[in-house]
């Protein structure tokens, strides 16, 4: 094998490494179901060109979520009190 059989192995890998984390972002990242199996779609008919396009999607729509509470503060909260020092 030359170099450049090599180097055109690794960067497949690369890229299919990339559809893989990709998927696994759909997955994790997409609100609703609907969008999930479009993307997915997007994924199996397209392989990393679609997975370049939902990095592209992704960086110009980001997913908006409500700030994450831990029970504690939470806690903290209902007694009216500051999460961060604990005190009113």
């Amino acid at each position: 094998m030359n170099i450049i059989t090599l180097f055109v192995i690794a960067v497949a890998m690369l890229l299919e490494g990339f559809g893989i984390w990709m998927l696994l972002g759909i997955d994790a990242d997409e609100p609703s179901t609907r969008y999930k199996l479009l993307w997915l779609g997007a994924l199996i008919l397209t392989h990393w060109f679609g997975a370049i396009a939902y990095v592209i999607y992704r960086s110009w729509s980001p997913i908006e979520r409500p700030p994450q509470f831990h029970q504690r503060n939470v806690a903290l909260l209902k007694q009216g009190l500051n999460p961060q020092t604990g005190r009113s």
